[in-house]
């Protein structure tokens, strides 16, 4: 133990408060534990001694209430200061963060807006003046108000969730999944309707008001009126590479990728800059009253729920980087605040007994700041290279120390071989061999352990007057009593055996270094008491007691916990069932307390010594109150929380069901099924000879399983691949095989991987052929393109991508959120040839958060086009310029909902069609009724079709299904090493009389891959193939479809 004064930094006055005015900031913060008052000087405490029974509690707050921080959905603030917000399914009104005002109940929602206020005028001489000026939104249903509060009428029920909402110029727009709409409230009446948006495929829209209004298109163009939507003119070329839409005072602002921005004036010009902007219309202003300073590295609620700790006047300090300030505790704002030295890093305060310090960490060093009389740097210590551990470590009210040596070298955790072996040696981030205890201001004491304590320290104790407990835990399930306590002057080591009864500590760290540790607490009678983690307990975190004599206890916890946060004596625990309990004395007893307002499964995620975060909301202070007993509304409520429980569970424990679809093609049964089957067998369909059960195969894409010579977690890089796929939009679905050494992978395998993705490549006759997607480090495309699967496009395209063969070169489109870009697939001009390779011809910046779109690729008259297909089945075409890579103007097409069999008298070929690819999940399904027990899964489909203005012809389809005639899991989900689709060719589909691309429907006896013998196609009736591929089973059966209708 050794004795250490502060150095010569703690002699430094804190430069930053020679301001008066933080000076006097910081000074009415001590006021309020009795350090200093605002205006006198200082007193000095006296020298601590023994620890102060008074000050063995920090401050509790004798009540509890709930705020809702500015994290919340924010819909509006009312001319008197109110703000509306929706958080966890309700709507609130609140002030700052001080909720006033809640609606809950059925039916809860997650998002809201405003109408434009141009649009719910009331006309002049109307006999009401109701109109709907809110809407609400529960995943896929849409309700309106009269007012934020007033009750919910039902709108519309959509096919796919809505996303946000906007202003245009005669409603509100809504993004969702399926596409834009437009919302509008009927004049005079409580009621609104839904229509589609006006322009086709749009990204992103806004209006400044009722004349003036811009739409982004999924193809990057810039559709602008000015005269009220009557008529769009493109301003792409002004406008190209827009990402976001705001409104500003009167200017619609536009940001361009790169941040680069426009704006668009009054008058329709479109200027790089502007004098007055006025503030962003939708987002939340700044509370006027607010004295946060804007460069903290955190919001003051934040701040809060991180480290917050009490005052007795029920205020409540805070400190973050850059900044120290006192929230109010009954209006939960900050009441004062004063800058702090960025230099200093993150800070957290801390109560001792009638003193109140913070604590700060940079890269460089650990500060202590004593903010007695004239703020100071009371000490710092070295953390240059320091490893990733705890800091210091605090018992409220009582003591600090910092987890390291007072002077030296920083600490550094022992090299561990846990990672490579998984001993059961101690990976803690609180490991370090010394302590630093504060006794006083000037003098803090260094604590060493022995060199085989500190291999398994798990925790340091600060006491008052500079004393320490050291938490050690060695493995094993036994410890002799002799062993337990070692008293070392004014350190005390205690020893527990990792796993003896009932601990269960792990083995490894769950948890990152934090800042200010405050998880046990030693008693001056040699008991500790605190929370430590546990592999074994829910939540995995118990409260135990160690008495004077080593041995621990552990508290029980309330029943069913599913979390628990704790900080210092503080601490909540969340059951299974939604029910809080929190704890103000380390777990010793627990009172049940209200839940947030809304879902009762909000979930539980931090706490402080001030709050807790729950859900959307901070529940600041604590009651410590005796639960009162149960009466006919309590019972009400359990029933209330246990039938919205089971409402929440289903819907997050279960898979999405997809949405469902636009048109349904109606077949029926051509011929009785034939199959074979081999018992004991999990191969890909039927096999001469059972195959094994070695490891999970590879799914590749909706065609077939790989299987890679993987030993253990370790590839066989000499070994052979076993490749089984059905071929693409083949109606006999024979099973192909090839065996290949995975030495013509053309890449170093080295993870695991699980699926092969697809995409799809249609040629000029219509033909159809896969391509390998994925990135450059695990692309496996020289395989499966050798083996027949699919075609080259110069190795692995990426994810997701549709393209068109040319002729001459393939052009690809790699759709995704934020960019559409176009490649070329090219072979060589000159030199030696060396295969095909990818170039990018050009990349669209497309606006982010917009609906998800459905692409496909074509030609017509010889030239690419790409198509957008939304939810609604509304449909676009945009010619691409394949010399400069980009896109043309877009033209309406007809809407899917209009489809045809390509075999019908009125889809004949004509002039003007474009033949497209069209990859999707859930647009096309199956007619229940005409065949029982058969569906589409909607987890993947892909169509050829021949597509105009005017009409839209199927001409073949693939389509993932399932048969509960002879599945017994019927879920949605397709396992690896199986195949459940249906085929269909419609009329004259491509023309394989030649040599068929690879990767492609080609005919059997193709010199790529062999085709084993095994049960006969079914036969030839019918122009559709129902094929099941199971494990050591396959079944096919002719279907005969008749037409396609929504």
């Amino acid at each position: 133990m050794n004795r250490i004064g502060t150095g010569s930094l703690a002699d430094l006055h804190f430069h930053k408060f020679k301001n008066k005015k933080n000076h006097k900031i910081l000074l009415c913060i001590l006021a309020a534990v009795g350090i200093s008052s605002c205006g006198a000087p200082p007193q000095r405490d006296p020298a601590p001694n023994a620890l102060r029974p008074e000050a063995t509690r920090p401050a509790i707050p004798n009540t509890a209430r709930y705020l809702v921080p500015d994290s919340a959905a924010w819909v509006e603030r009312t001319h008197d200061g109110l703000d509306r917000i929706i958080a966890n399914g309700c709507r609130i009104e609140a002030r700052g963060a001080s909720i006033e005002r809640v609606v809950e109940g059925e039916p809860d929602i997650e998002g809201g807006y405003a109408m434009p206020p141009w649009t719910t005028a009331i006309p002049a001489g109307s006999a009401s003046n109701r109109a709907i000026r809110y809407l609400f939104w529960k995943d896929k249903d849409l309700y309106g108000a009269e007012s934020f509060l007033a009750p919910l009428t039902p709108v519309a029920s959509l096919r796919t969730d809505i996303k946000r909402a906007f202003d245009w110029i005669d409603g509100a727009g809504l993004i969702t999944g399926d596409g834009a709409f437009t919302v509008r409230a009927k004049p005079a009446e409580p009621l609104a309707e839904i229509t589609p948006f006006p322009i086709p495929a749009a990204s992103s829209a806004i209006a400044a008001d009722a004349r003036r209004g811009i739409a982004l298109t999924t193809f990057g163009h810039a559709k602008l009126t000015q005269d009220g939507g009557r008529t769009f003119r493109d301003a792409g070329t002004e406008l190209a590479q827009t990402v976001r839409l705001d409104i500003q005072g009167d200017l619609i602002a536009v940001t361009l990728e790169g941040d680069r921005k426009r704006f668009i004036t009054s008058t329709g010009d479109i200027v790089e800059s502007a004098s007055e902007t006025g503030p962003k219309r939708g987002a939340r202003p700044p509370d006027l009253d607010d004295k946060w300073p804007p460069a903290a590295s955190a919001a003051p609620l934040h701040a809060l729920i991180k480290g917050g700790v009490f005052l007795d006047d029920g205020s409540i300090v805070v400190a973050a980087r850059g900044v120290a300030a006192r929230i109010d505790g009954s209006s939960a704002s900050v009441s004062s605040a004063t800058d702090l030295p960025q230099e200093f890093g993150e800070c957290a305060p801390v109560r001792l007994d009638r003193e109140i310090l913070l604590v700060c960490e940079s890269n460089e060093r650990a500060t202590v700041l004593s903010l007695a009389g004239s703020p100071r740097v009371e000490r710092t210590f070295d953390l240059a290279g320091a490893s990733e551990l705890d800091r210091f470590a605090v018992s409220d009210g009582e003591a600090l120390g910092f987890l390291g040596p007072c002077e030296g070298s920083p600490p550094r955790a022992a090299g561990l071989d846990i990672i490579s072996s998984a001993t059961p040696q101690n990976p803690s981030t609180q490991r370090s061999a010394a302590f630093c205890a504060r006794k006083s201001r000037s003098e803090w004491i260094e604590h060493r352990l022995d060199p085989a304590d500190a291999t398994y320290v798990i925790a340091w104790i600060p006491r008052p007057s500079g004393g320490a407990v050291a938490l050690v835990a060695p493995p094993g399930t036994f410890l002799d009593d002799a062993e337990r306590v070692l008293d070392r002057g004014s350190l005390r080591v205690v020893r527990l055996a990792r796993s003896e009864p009932p601990l269960a500590l792990p083995p490894y760290g769950a948890r990152s270094a934090d800042l200010l540790a405050r998880s046990l607490r030693a008693s001056p009678s040699g008991e500790i008491e605190g929370w430590l983690p546990s592999t074994t307990y829910p939540g995995n975190t118990i409260s135990v007691v160690i008495d004077h004599r080593g041995r621990p206890r552990v508290r029980p916890l309330p029943s069913q916990p599913s979390a628990i946060a704790t900080s210092g004596a503080f601490g909540m625990v969340q059951t299974e069932d939604g029910r809080l309990f929190e704890t103000t004395n380390w777990g010793e007893h627990f009172t049940e307390v209200p839940g947030p307002p809304g879902s009762p499964l909000a979930r539980l995620s931090q706490c402080s010594p001030a709050a807790c975060r729950i859900g959307p909301f901070l529940r600041l202070g604590w009651t410590a109150a005796a639960p009162s007993p149960a009466d006919a509304a309590s019972v009400r409520e359990d029933l209330k929380r246990e039938l919205a429980l089971r409402a929440i569970r289903d819907k997050q424990y279960r898979r999405p069901s997809p949405p469902p679809p636009l048109v349904k093609l109606t077949c029926g049964f051509a011929s009785p099924g034939e199959g074979a089957r081999v018992a004991d067998s999990y191969g890909f369909g039927f096999t001469p000879t059972p195959a094994p059960r070695t490891q999970v195969p590879t799914r590749i894409g909706s065609l077939g399983t790989l299987l890679l010579p993987w030993n253990g977690s370790q590839i066989v890089a000499s070994g052979d691949a076993e490749i089984a796929w059905v071929p693409l939009l083949d109606k006999d679905a024979p099973v192909r095989r090839a065996t290949k050494p995975l030495a013509k992978a053309g890449a170093d395998v080295k993870s695991r991987i699980f699926e092969v993705r697809l995409g799809y490549v249609i040629d000029m006759a219509g033909r159809v052929s896969a391509v390998t997607l994925g990135p450059k480090e695990s692309c496996i495309a020289a395989l499966l393109e050798d083996a027949g699967v699919t075609r080259s496009a110069g190795g692995c395209a990426p994810d997701p991508s549709v393209g068109v063969d040319l002729g001459s070169r393939t052009v690809l489109l790699n759709a995704k959120s934020g960019s559409h870009t176009l490649l070329a697939v090219d072979a060589p001009t000159s030199g030696p040839s060396l295969g095909l390779f990818q170039r990018e011809l050009g990349r669209t910046a497309v606006a982010y958060g917009g609906p998800a779109y459905s692409f496909g690729m074509g030609s017509r008259g010889g030239a690419p086009v790409a198509v957008a297909v939304d939810g609604k089945g509304e449909a676009v075409l945009s010619p691409i310029d394949d010399a400069r890579g980009n896109f043309g103007p877009e033209e309406r097409l007809a809407p899917l909902t209009a489809a045809k069999l390509g075999s019908d008298k009125a889809c004949s070929p004509r002039p003007g069609q474009a033949r497209i690819v069209l990859p999707f999940d859930s647009l096309i399904g199956l007619d229940r009724a005409a065949m029982p027990g058969v569906y589409a899964s909607g987890g993947f489909g892909l169509a050829v079709l021949r597509w105009s203005a005017s009409e839209v012809c199927l001409d073949a389809i693939e389509l993932s299904v399932r048969d509960e005639r002879y599945e017994v899991d019927v879920g949605l989900y397709e396992p690896p090493g199986t195949l459940r689709k249906l085929i269909g060719i419609f009329g004259n589909f491509g023309d394989f009389g030649a040599e068929s691309p690879k990767g492609s429907g080609a005919p059997p006896g193709s010199p790529r891959a062999s085709t084993p013998p095994g049960p006969p196609s079914p036969k030839p009736s019918g122009n559709a193939t129902l094929a099941l591929i199971l494990h050591g089973a396959e079944l096919r059966q002719r279907l005969q479809c008749s037409g396609i209708a929504p």
